[in-house]
C-alpha cells in the first residue's frame, strides 16, 4: 500500500458534459416523479377537483347524477342508522362479534336491498363511480369499526361481569 492519494484521471469535456447530463436527467425526473405523487396525494387526501353529482354539462347527465346522488343519500343515511344502533346502546347488549355486526347489517334494510340498482345508475354519470365507490369505503369503515369495538370491548365487559353476582 502506497501512502500516495490515487489520482483520478482527468475526465474529457465531452465526459463531463455527458456526466452532467445524466445527473441532470435523473433530477429532472426524481423531481417530476415527487411533484406528481404530491399532487395525487393531494387531490386524494384535500378532495380537490371533486365535483357535486348533479353539476354536469349535459342535462341527461344531470338527471342521472341527481338520480345517483338521491340513491347514495339514502343509503348513506341507512348506514348512518346501522352504525348509530350497533354502537348505541342496543348495540352494546349483543354479546358476540358476528350478532353486532349483523345488527348493523340489518338495520341498513330496506335501502341498501337496492343496491345493485343505485350502483347501475351512478355507473351512467361521469363522476358517480367515485361517488358510488366512496360510499361503499364507508360502509367497509363503519362495519370495521363496529367489528373492532366488539373485540376490543369484550374483554371489558367480561372483567365487568366477572365481578358481579350471577
Amino acid at each position: 500500500m502506497s501512502d500516495e492519494p490515487s489520482e483520478r484521471p482527468q475526465r474529457t469535456p465531452r465526459q463531463k458534459l455527458a456526466s452532467r447530463l445524466v445527473y441532470g436527467s435523473f433530477l429532472g425526473l426524481a423531481t417530476a416523479f415527487i411533484l406528481s405523487s404530491t399532487y395525487q396525494l393531494m387531490i386524494g387526501v384535500f378532495g380537490m377537483g371533486i365535483e357535486p353529482l348533479p353539476s354536469s354539462g349535459r342535462p341527461e347527465a344531470a338527471v342521472e347524477g341527481q338520480a345517483c346522488a338521491d340513491g347514495i343519500a339514502q343509503l348513506s343515511a341507512a348506514l348512518e342508522r346501522g352504525f348509530a344502533h350497533s354502537v348505541g346502546p342496543d348495540g352494546a347488549s349483543a354479546r358476540t362479534e358476528e350478532a353486532v355486526v349483523a345488527g348493523f347489517r340489518k338495520n341498513l334494510e330496506p335501502e341498501w336491498t337496492g343496491e345493485a340498482a343505485i350502483e347501475r345508475t351512478c355507473a351512467s354519470h361521469p363522476h358517480g363511480q367515485e361517488a358510488f365507490a366512496a360510499l361503499l369505503r364507508l360502509k367497509l369503515a363503519q362495519e370495521g369499526f363496529v367489528r373492532r369495538q366488539m373485540v376490543e370491548i369484550d374483554p371489558l365487559r367480561r372483567s365487568v361481569n366477572a365481578y358481579l353476582p350471577h
